[in-house]
């Protein structure tokens, strides 16, 4: 087994573990951003298919609106 390594082979080891790593990484953040993208759409569907809970306001009478603004017969001051 003497000499069953040389120098270019530990070069191209030494540079290909490097690139495999990086590939890795690569191909993981590439998988969880399709996830990520998965998740948003399936959240956005299911809000899309949520009913609206308010009832119709109907038979019912509306308060009349504010003619004028509030007024305080003492004054109104700030705490200092």
């Amino acid at each position: 087994m003497l000499g069953a390594f040389s120098i270019g082979t530990l070069t191209f080891l030494a540079g290909s573990f490097p690139r495999s790593r990086d590939l890795i990484q690569r191909v993981l953040l590439a998988l969880s951003n399709i996830y990520e993208q998965n998740l948003y759409l399936s959240h956005l569907f299911t809000f899309s298919n949520v009913r609206p809970s308010v009832v119709s306001n109907r038979g019912r009478r509306l308060p009349r609106p504010i003619a004028r603004g509030s007024r305080s017969k003492r004054g109104f001051r700030i705490p200092v």
